[in-house]
């Protein structure tokens, strides 16, 4: 995600401003949480509140912010898993295009664009005159946007379209997984 987000927001131009920031605001934040936490013992409401009563608002932001954070990397985790339920079949389903949820510009290979050329010629300072750009998918992609996610069926954000009970399942079991994680606190992860 974060190479995305690099390339986004302006490549090089981008890391220099970050990189500030990290090293003078983030680090150090970070930090100070964590000592806070390790010398209270108690989680971030507690804390802000032994610390100045009136900060109690800080820790409820924190928990706040956690609880959302949690909500988006907990889906991403789900369709992780999901991929990981559908690798168990003998052929991979998004390594061919030969599925049902596949459209004809889908191709095996990582290629996205394909470009066909007429008059090729392998001489130099001559033009190569083109026919046609043909966009083409790869059978990842397909796999991932019609058969996981099915975005084929939705016309946008007022169309959600039904729930995905394997996703759902997937979902499930993601947060069953974090409670167990976190039930009795630091003692179970060793």
């Amino acid at each position: 995600r974060f190479p995305y987000l690099c390339y986004k927001n302006g490549g090089g131009a981008f890391l220099v401003p970050y990189c500030i920031m990290l090293v003078v605001g983030g680090i150090p934040l970070f930090y100070m949480e964590l000592a806070l936490g390790q010398y209270h013992r108690k989680g971030a409401i507690t804390c802000w509140g032994r610390l100045v009563p009136l900060f109690k608002g800080i820790g409820y932001a924190v928990v706040l912010i956690a609880f959302y954070v949690d909500f988006y990397y907990n889906v991403i985790i789900a369709w992780a898993l999901r991929f990981f339920f559908a690798s168990f079949t003998t052929m991979l389903p998004w390594t061919n295009c030969d599925n049902e949820w596949n459209t004809p510009s889908c191709r095996p290979f990582e290629a996205v664009w394909e470009t066909n050329t007429t008059n090729r010629s392998r001489s130099r300072n001559t033009s190569v005159g083109l026919a046609q750009t043909t966009p083409f998918t790869s059978a990842a992609s397909e796999y991932f946007n019609r058969a996981i996610l099915e975005l084929q069926g939705s016309e946008g954000l007022h169309d959600l379209g039904a729930i995905k009970w394997d996703m759902a399942l997937c979902l499930l079991a993601v947060y069953i997984i974090c409670y167990f994680s976190l039930w009795k606190g630091i003692s179970t992860s060793g």
